[in-house]
Order: structure tokens, then C-alpha cells, then sequence
């Protein structure tokens, strides 16, 4: 009994083993590329933007320079730097109103399912207004599983979900004493990476608000050539659009198959097209909201978001 359990042991260190995931696989950076999200949380659905938009040098290395746009009612811009480091990936977060940059380990170079590493562990002293802020900040992640994702992008299997936990700790001292703490739970967020391809979906939680939010990949680009625009016959179209019985949609195919699905990603039906056209009927069971219409034609994969009243 010992016997088979020490070799049971042994089968599952060589298996873990021979499935070592690459950190470079899971995010093919190069300028160019970008990823385009929809974001659904309490607040309501928003589309958001990372792109890699050129190079820099910085401490001696040269980093990807990334953009992350959000799209909605007022559009903001974040910047950060992304290198890699002996295989891992390396991300600098730059606060320029107090000149502080901070590195974080965002994925290690290797790393087996079940795996731990420390994302950000430091401690801060920033000096403002008369006040001392003294912060400890400590994340981890850890590779959860390995999971299909689908959305509105397309299905992406064996796809890594990692998990991120950890805190900030502050305490606000004058004159020497202490005068305010506070202490933030930063545990809970999620990430699905698939192979070159990088983020597709992700799931975090308000840390005011207590709100989740869920954002899928819409549509990326990761051949480092820019942004091509689709010939004008790959094109796909919906109307009514809001709509509150049935929506036709239009697509560049005499016969294809359209599927809907949800902000989550789920696939909520699949209709089939005729003569370019395809109409879904929801059933009564369907929830109003937003969906999205996919169909694959001439080698792509076309998205059309489509509102449904209810």
C-alpha cells in the first residue's frame, strides 16, 4: 500500500512537471498589439482598451510601454511598462504626482498548477502635507486551474486562472503619533490568460464598493503589425438594435451559424443563417440585457453587441 502511494506520489510530481506553463507564452507583447474588453459592473457596461504602443528604456532595461484606455463616458488613460526578466513578467506602475513606481511580478517565468508567487511585497514611507503615510502593500498569486473560456472574442480552451490575494496596510502619522489606520483586503481578483493571446477574461471586485466586475475580450490583435481593418464585405450587423421580441442579424455568409452570448461569456443559443440573415428569438426565460451576436466568416471572428428590452 505504502509502495503505490509513494509511486502515485512520484506520477503526480512528473505529470505537474511536465505540464510547466512559460510566462512568455501568455503575453505576446509587441507594439502593436492590443486587446479591446467589455466591462460590465454596478455602474453599467463600458468598453475598455490595453494597447502596446511603443518602447522605452528604464533602469537600464528596455520595456513595452502599455495603454489602458477606458472607453466609457469619460475616457482615461493609464500608463505602465512592461519587461521581461529572466522569463518572468515584469510591470512598472508609475505615479508621477509622487514619483513613485512600483514593480510588480505579474507572472513568474515558469510555474506548475497550484503555484505561488509574490506579485508585490514593499513597504512605503510618502511624505504629504504635513503627514507621513506609511503603507505595506503585499500581494501573491497563485495558478488556480485551467479552464475553456468563452467570449465574445471566441472560445479559448486550457486557458490559466489565476487568482490574486493580499492587502495594504496604512497607517497616517503627525508629529510622530499615529492618527489614522486602515487596513483594504485586496483578495478576490481572478484572471484567465490564454496562449498568445494573454488576458480574455476578468473578474475583480470594488474595493469601495464592494461592487464586482466582469470584463471579456471583445476583439485583440497579437501580430504586432497595428490595427488592420476587415475588408467591407466582413462585416456584421443587427436590428432592431435594442430590441425587445426578435433581432435579425446580418452576416457576410450565405450559410453560417450565429451564436449568442452573454457578458459572461455563456453561450445562450445558437441560430443558424440563411441567405445571409439569421433571426433570434429569445425565449420568455432570457433575461433582458446585454448580448453578444458571433459568427466566424472568411477566417475571423465578427462580434456585434446587441440590447435586449425587457
Amino acid at each position: 500500500m505504502r509502495k503505490a502511494l509513494l509511486m502515485a506520489a512520484l506520477m503526480m510530481v512528473a505529470f505537474g512537471s511536465a505540464f510547466a506553463y512559460n510566462a512568455v507564452d501568455y503575453m505576446p507583447i509587441e507594439v502593436g498589439n492590443y486587446w479591446v474588453f467589455y466591462d460590465s459592473s454596478e455602474w453599467g457596461l463600458d468598453s475598455s482598451m490595453t494597447r502596446v504602443v511603443g518602447t522605452t528604456e528604464w533602469e537600464g532595461k528596455t520595456c513595452f510601454i502599455m495603454e489602458d484606455l477606458d472607453l466609457g463616458w469619460e475616457e482615461e488613460t493609464d500608463t505602465s511598462l512592461i519587461y521581461f526578466e529572466g522569463g518572468a513578467v515584469k510591470m512598472v506602475s508609475y505615479d508621477p504626482d509622487i514619483d513613485l513606481a512600483l514593480i510588480l511580478t505579474y507572472l513568474p517565468a515558469t510555474f506548475n498548477l497550484g503555484d505561488s508567487w509574490v506579485i508585490l511585497d514593499t513597504s512605503l514611507i510618502i511624505p504629504e502635507g504635513g503627514y507621513e503615510y506609511h503603507i505595506d502593500w503585499f500581494l501573491i498569486g497563485q495558478l488556480l486551474a485551467v479552464e475553456d473560456v468563452n467570449t465574445p472574442a471566441g472560445h479559448f480552451s486550457n486557458c490559466l486562472k489565476i487568482v490574486s490575494d493580499g492587502y495594504i496596510n496604512v497607517v497616517v502619522y503627525a508629529g510622530g503619533s499615529p492618527v489614522f489606520s486602515d487596513s483594504i483586503d485586496m483578495g478576490g481578483d481572478l484572471l484567465w490568460l490564454a496562449r498568445n493571446v494573454g488576458v480574455v477574461k476578468d473578474f475583480s471586485i470594488d474595493e469601495e464598493t464592494g461592487g464586482e466586475q466582469v470584463s471579456v475580450l471583445v476583439r485583440s490583435n497579437t501580430t504586432g503589425i497595428g490595427d488592420s481593418k476587415l475588408p467591407q464585405n466582413l462585416a456584421i450587423s443587427a436590428f432592431p438594435n435594442p430590441f425587445n421580441a426578435a433581432v435579425t442579424i446580418e452576416v457576410p455568409q450565405i450559410s453560417a451559424e450565429v451564436e449568442i452570448f452573454d457578458m459572461m461569456g455563456r453561450l445562450v443559443e445558437s441560430v443558424p443563417a440563411h441567405f445571409g440573415q439569421a433571426r433570434w428569438t429569445p425565449s420568455n426565460d432570457v433575461a433582458g440585457g446585454v448580448y453578444f451576436a458571433r459568427v466566424k466568416a472568411g477566417g475571423m471572428t465578427l462580434t456585434q453587441r446587441i440590447v435586449l428590452l425587457k
